[in-house]
């Protein structure tokens, strides 16, 4: 968020802006396709290429201020306290999932991968994750794998919070990855955070088939305070495809035609 803007990637990859005053959407042009946005100071943000290994600065009018070579590929990035926090690319044994830095330089910092005895294409789609960040907490949940999400501290420490999964019963609840990603259960796509919780977008809920306006997904938002309990499920009556909030207070529902929702005060 800048301003009254709402900067998110489209699932194709494009950069888009939602003016929530006017109403409007509109597509700034980027050196290439993307995977994550999120805020930097003053009017500008910071975009992550999507094969992960360059990270732009751009203005808020699409301008690029920066390029930078990360150090390892990333498949997310997220502003915090002032730094940048990457999720890195699992590929191998012994990585550090999380780095920090200031976006010119960046430094292993917490988490180690989840183990996962298969090919390494198949340990970065488990390492997949969403941050988001607000006042001194972190939030983290993995689109798939086990229904998690991690909650951490400014100093890196951190807690699993187990979530509830909301799969039909084809999505076997396993652990075991398989070449076909149709078995593999998608618990949560997104996570915000607010100043009092951090709220979990449902991923794959109905039998995940090859056209994806077809797929039922994101209809349960899971609301977790920092202490790590379960305060809330609510339902939605939309697809939700990620989630944002424009002032730490609300959260904001983006679905996938990156129409902006806000959750009903007091829905359930």
């Amino acid at each position: 968020m800048c301003d009254s803007k709402l900067f998110a990637v489209s699932p194709d990859g494009r950069l888009v802006v939602r003016d929530l005053t006017a109403g409007t959407l509109s597509e700034l042009p980027t050196p290439e396709r993307l995977v994550a946005v999120t805020r930097a100071s003053g009017a500008s943000i910071w975009v992550l290429a999507e094969a992960g290994g360059t990270l732009y600065r751009l203005s808020t009018e699409g301008k690029e201020l920066a390029r930078v070579r990360l150090p390892v590929l990333a498949t997310t990035v997220t502003n915090w306290e002032g730094s940048l926090v990457l999720a890195q690319m699992v590929l191998g044994g012994g990585e550090t999932l999380l780095w920090r830095g200031d976006g010119s330089q960046f430094r292993p910092w917490v988490l180690e991968p989840r183990s996962v005895d298969a090919p390494s294409a198949w340990r970065a789609l488990a390492n997949t994750v969403a941050l988001s960040g607000r006042g001194s907490h972190l939030a983290l949940v993995f689109p798939l794998g086990r229904p998690e999400l991690e909650l951490l501290d400014s100093k890196g420490t951190h807690r699993t919070v187990p979530l509830p999964y909301f799969g039909a019963p084809w999505a076997p609840l396993t652990d075991a990855p398989s070449p076909d990603l149709a078995t593999w259960q998608k618990p949560y796509v997104s996570v915000a955070a607010t100043r009092t919780a951090a709220w979990c977008l449902s991923f794959q809920e109905g039998p995940f088939v090859d056209d994806p306006a077809a797929r039922t997904r994101g209809r349960h938002l899971v609301e977790v305070g920092w202490d790590g309990q379960v305060r809330a499920v609510h339902t939605l009556a939309i697809d939700g495809y990620q989630l944002t909030s424009d002032d730490g207070e609300r959260v904001l529902i983006l679905d996938r035609w990156l129409g902006v929702w806000e959750l009903e005060k007091g829905a359930r």
